[in-house]
């Protein structure tokens, strides 16, 4: 199965950069981040023929980086800036659609953006029939471009470039597109994974049973765990994911592929729960309080319950 890979540069340096700090984001090192998308996207009978990357050259430090890119395999496209944003979604797009219409042996298309203006060319290329992953920052893609896909078409980059990830093997779990994801190696739940049940309980009580994962990390974890970094907020997540407290279900209206959306759900028969769940009924004064009545809500809601009306956010910088 032949993949082409189309990517937004700036898209990836200010999110590494993010992730990672000024002074680890480096050309050579950003570049590292896109040869290790290959190398992970390359699995089985997958190869990668096609790999494109976007960007107004002349507004970056070309000379290191265009060489960086050729010796690795990539081919450079100059997409032009605008005035009022700088994505190169309309050169990307014409040039994934140009592959569409004259190669028949690429069945996947591999899209490593975050803006929503890649929503139209995502769409169409799934209305062909061609199978569309996005390949993003978790904390700095739009909410519109993941939920578009599907929860898994979408393949997260935020551990590539981190050379740890490979010398802790018992620290990854598999998601969808056989990518790792890392966890903290904690044996069991610490004062950070409470703190995010809380949040979790929280967003309930306020939006309902069924809560929006990507606002969620918005609205919630970057908020209320700022002194820590993407990554570190990610693991604890995954860690409560890994012991049963929560799941990651993909749910949908029933109106289509730009309808379908993931959601947080959580364990209310997890001992952490409870436990949380019962410290905030004491600072409610016995159990009055918001949090503490949301425990004793009709439990068909999360079957049927839509997704809570929070505004969708584009998480574009």
């Amino acid at each position: 199965m032949n993949t082409a890979l189309y990517v937004d540069y700036e898209y990836v340096r200010k999110s590494f950069t993010r992730n990672n700090g000024e002074r680890r984001s480096q050309p050579e090192s950003v570049v590292s981040t896109l040869v290790e998308a290959v190398r992970r996207l390359e699995h089985g009978r997958r190869r990668v023929v096609i790999r494109e990357v976007f960007a107004d050259w002349d507004r970056v430090e070309a000379s290191a980086v265009l060489q960086s890119l050729f010796l690795a395999g990539f081919h450079p496209g100059y997409a032009a800036s605008r005035r009022e944003r700088n994505t190169p979604d309309v050169e990307l797009s014409l040039s994934a659609l140009e592959c569409l219409l004259t190669r028949d042996d690429v069945t996947r298309f591999v899209i490593m953006a975050g803006d929503r203006a890649f929503i139209p060319i995502a769409t169409r290329l799934r209305e062909y029939g061609r199978e569309v992953t996005i390949l993003a920052y978790s904390d700095t893609a739009a909410a519109e471009l993941l939920d578009a896909v599907g929860a898994s078409c979408v393949l997260e980059a935020d551990f590539f470039g981190r050379s740890g990830l490979e010398r802790n093997p018992e620290r990854r779990r598999t998601l969808p597109g056989d990518l790792a994801i890392e966890r903290s190696g904690a044996d069991e739940p610490g004062e950070l994974h409470k703190e995010c049940v809380r949040l979790v309980l929280e967003a309930e009580s306020r939006h309902g049973a069924v809560i929006w994962l990507v606002p969620f990390y918005k609205e919630y974890m970057n908020v209320h765990f700022d002194d820590l970094n993407n990554v570190q907020r990610k693991m604890i997540v995954n860690d409560l994911v890994e012991w049963g407290v929560l799941s990651i279900e993909q749910r949908s209206s029933g109106a289509g592929a730009q309808d379908q959306f993931s959601v947080l759900m959580i364990n209310d028969d997890h001992e952490l729960v409870r436990q949380v769940r019962a410290a905030l009924a004491r600072d409610e004064h016995g159990g009055n309080g918001t949090l503490a009545r949301a425990s004793n809500r009709d439990d068909s809601s999360r079957g049927g319950a839509e997704p809570h009306p929070a505004p969708r956010h584009n998480f574009d910088d």
